[in-house]
């Protein structure tokens, strides 16, 4: 998603910059961005419930 190039100089540096991979995530994560800007109180309201949970673990994980 993300490539990194060592510039190899001191003090250290690096570029980085998106894969292709990267900016097609990118841009098909923009349409949900836009909803959670548009949508702060909502979002915030569901991630609260959420947090509120019991720290049951996933049937997943009971196996």
């Amino acid at each position: 998603m993300v490539a990194r190039h060592d510039l190899t100089e001191m003090p250290p540096r690096m570029e980085y910059k998106l894969t292709e991979f990267g900016k097609g995530l990118l841009t098909r994560m923009i349409p949900l961005w836009t909803l959670m800007v548009q949508m702060p109180i909502e979002f915030q309201k569901h991630q609260e419930g959420y947090d509120a949970r019991p720290n049951a673990k996933p049937s997943w994980q009971t196996l």
